[in-house]
């Protein structure tokens, strides 16, 4: 099971500072505000896999019993694109 560094800080690219003490930091280390109850921190990710999805395509049909695909290329051989999209609402 996952459990946030409490030492550390989760959020190494953003601007604000996590901590415990509100004197240097902005939100504790579960992204909520030292100041306000009410504020909490949404995070948004995405994931590409295959970005620019340049198509490998298969060997063409050679099978001469099948003149209907014989020389056709009908499929590729690498995975197609794939983007994942995620947004985290932490209370």
């Amino acid at each position: 099971m996952w459990r946030p560094n409490i030492v550390n800080t989760l959020h190494d690219r953003t601007p604000v500072r996590h901590g415990a003490d509100p004197a240097t930091s902005v939100c504790d280390s579960y992204g909520r505000s030292h100041d306000h109850d009410n504020l909490f921190v949404i995070e948004f990710r995405a994931e590409f896999f295959n970005l620019f999805n340049a198509p490998q395509f298969a060997n063409p049909g050679n099978n001469v019993a099948l003149p209907a695909s014989l020389g056709v290329v009908s499929r590729t051989v690498v995975v197609p694109r794939i983007i994942q999209l995620a947004a985290k609402y932490r209370v």
